[in-house]
């Protein structure tokens, strides 16, 4: 009864940084939408949401992993996109140092995490975000700010 009170206090009202703080940790702790929505007085439907609204990508750093994140990049046989370096000596662009192929190839196809697709449906908290050679998502809590504005953007 004292949780559902809570929630009907709570109800219709915006999140505040300091729930998406408690959000964020509760991601990291592992904790379902409904344990972070009981913390909260929030329905679990609301953390999802707001999850899947405001995330951060992050491309994986090039310690010891590829940074050519293309799902083709072992068979990829392009070559000729770096134009701007003349003295390239790599034959095919997948094996170029100073250009990033991921940003001019046409045929670019991001590697996608299957677990983005379920539940919490970002990085925070996995076990293997650090070996994937894949698209990071994460929540952070710059993110609300961000991603208003890409919103924005992607409605004009």
């Amino acid at each position: 009864m004292e949780s559902r009170q809570i929630f009907e206090n709570r109800k219709h009202k915006h999140l505040t940084l300091n729930d998406r703080c408690i959000i964020q940790e509760g991601l990291l702790k592992e904790k379902t939408f409904k344990e972070i929505g009981q913390q909260l007085g929030k329905d679990p439907s609301t953390i999802s949401k707001e999850i899947r609204r405001n995330f951060t990508r992050v491309r994986p750093k090039d310690f010891g992993r590829p940074r050519n994140i293309c799902t083709k990049r072992q068979t990829c046989s392009v070559h000729g996109l770096c134009s701007r370096y003349p003295n390239c000596v790599a034959d095919l662009c997948r094996y170029c140092k100073s250009l990033d192929c991921n940003e001019r190839c046409p045929e670019f196809e991001p590697i996608l995490c299957l677990k983005l697709k379920r539940p919490p449906y970002v990085c925070n908290g996995c076990e293997t975000f650090v070996s994937v050679t894949s698209l990071n998502k994460y929540m952070m809590l710059n993110w609300p700010k961000r991603s208003t504005a890409r919103r924005k953007k992607n409605r004009e």
